[in-house]
């Protein structure tokens, strides 16, 4: 195979790679997400903490 013909099929398919990549990720995106409960847990001090506390994500 001639130079010029490998680096055409590379580019072809590295275009069908990065295609591919994005028509995954947006099917990634379309699937729905499952909500978590706040669970309630004991840290190493006897303390309660909650899943929400341990990423530091504050609900109004």
């Amino acid at each position: 195979m001639e130079k010029i013909e490998l680096l055409s099929e590379i580019e072809a398919l590295e275009k069908e790679i990065y295609e591919k990549k994005m028509k995954l990720m947006e099917m990634r995106k379309s699937v729905p997400r499952n909500e978590m409960k706040n669970y309630q847990f004991l840290d190493s001090m006897n303390r309660e903490v909650n899943l929400l506390d341990l990423f530091g994500i504050r609900m109004n």
